[in-house]
């Protein structure tokens, strides 16, 4: 072949592979040998916790020839982005990302969303006191609550209430107020309103002991006190070592000693009987005698008693009486409970204490009770068992005897107690 068909050869197929070059480039459809891709990288579909943050891990493009010869082009792809400061600050919302390139007669689009869920419960504010106090003749009206939402806004007429104060009738009662948002999400509030009966001295609201301490503080009331829950061992107490005058409280122990030490014969029990349920000094000073002063002091001091038969700080010609404190009454209280749960004649001498003589610790309503007093001159005091559906001890010891309201303050202290008692966790 001469030169020169080669010559016209060579530009018949370099014209050929032009034609075929520039058609591959305009369409591309040619075997499909060219193809421009955009990939996102991450996730399409993102959802942020409140503990999260966020950076866009933006897209990839890429262009290939005949699936072999490939070239990244993902400087050309152009991201729209939603508002990055409420992203970044988790304002609940569904926030889109668009990513788009272009080359040559190529354009492809993607697009990612992010979604920040509502976590934020709504605000749930109660319309006046938290407690509430007023006494059974009054009829309670509820203030209500107030709810918004971060996105719900006012949300108020979603509040639903549980419980019911029943007007009339003296009691703790607990209305709880719950209300949710579109979202699920919700926000609840308790509010606690004390019925009090006409023995109240006044209707302040007590929802723990040491508002019930205050209370009695603002009353101008010369109070100490200890309660001690028998199935947790919960205990609060009031001046728990202040000094009082102990009067009749001191005839607890010779039941307790009797009943521990021997099998009480007949004579003996009609002294216990007089002496717990009556109060009455002579059947404690024969107990005394029977038993020995040193041996019921000795028994004192072993269930954590300090002042049992010693002389008194405050009457100096005392012998079968003596001082007293909230420790000392606890200690020997919780001793009697365990005496009465364990010994085989245990219910016998819990009978002794039972509703007895003159009982101010009982108020409207309230359950059985174990119960001792004791008055002397100035000195008043109240010491008992609740059996409540979580029975309870409760001390109180008073310079109160001469006060003309000391038998409300008694009531109304006792029921006051019962009532913070059914609150405690």
């Amino acid at each position: 072949m001469s030169v020169k068909k080669l010559l016209v050869y060579k530009y018949l197929i370099l014209v050929a592979l032009s034609l075929f070059n520039g058609f591959w480039l305009t369409t591309g459809y040619i075997f499909s040998t060219a193809e421009l891709t955009l990939n996102l990288s991450g996730d399409q579909e993102i959802t942020l916790s409140p503990e999260d943050t966020f950076e866009d891990p933006g897209a990839t493009a890429t262009f290939c020839l005949l699936k072999t010869h490939c070239r990244d082009v993902s400087n050309l792809v152009e991201t729209k982005t939603p508002d990055l400061e409420k992203i970044q600050a988790h304002s609940p919302g569904t926030y889109e990302f668009s990513y788009s390139v272009s080359y040559k007669k190529w354009n492809l689009s993607q697009t990612r969303t992010v979604k920040i869920p509502d976590s934020a419960p709504p605000e749930l504010t109660l319309n006046g006191e938290e407690n509430i106090g007023l006494y059974s003749w009054e009829t309670f009206e509820d203030p209500g609550a107030t709810a918004l939402d971060n996105l719900d806004g006012d949300i108020s007429g979603k509040i639903s209430v549980e419980g019911e104060v029943i007007n009339g009738v003296s009691g703790v009662y607990t209305l709880t107020y719950r209300v949710s948002d579109a979202s699920g999400n919700s926000a609840e509030k308790t509010r606690h309103v004390f019925v009090y009966d006409w023995y109240a001295l006044n209707s302040t609201p007590t929802a723990t002991f040491e508002d019930l301490d205050r209370y009695l503080n603002d009353l101008g009331l010369n109070v100490s006190f200890g309660f001690y829950r028998f199935d947790d061992g919960y205990e609060f107490t009031v001046n728990p070592d202040k000094v009082y005058y102990g009067a009749s409280l001191v005839k607890t122990l010779d039941a307790m000693y009797a009943y521990e030490h021997s099998a009480p014969d007949y004579a003996t029990k009609n002294l216990i009987r007089n002496a717990i349920s009556y109060s009455n000094n002579s059947s404690h000073v024969a107990l005394v005698q029977k038993y020995g002063i040193d041996n019921l002091r000795a028994y004192a001091r072993e269930i954590g008693m300090t002042h049992h038969l010693t002389p008194s700080q405050i009457y100096s010609d005392t012998y079968y009486f003596c001082d007293t404190t909230v420790h000392d009454q606890l200690a020997e209280w919780k001793h009697l409970w365990t005496l009465i749960n364990t010994l085989p004649n245990g219910g016998e001498l819990q009978s002794y204490f039972i509703n007895n003589y003159w009982p101010n610790l009982r108020f409207n309503g309230s359950p059985t009770l174990m119960y001792k007093n004791g008055d002397y001159g100035i000195w008043y005091h109240e010491v008992g068992i609740i059996y409540a559906e979580r029975p309870y001890l409760v001390a109180t010891l008073s310079t109160h005897r001469q006060d003309w309201r000391y038998l409300r303050i008694t009531e109304d202290f006792s029921h006051r107690v019962y009532m913070i008692n059914q609150l405690l966790d």
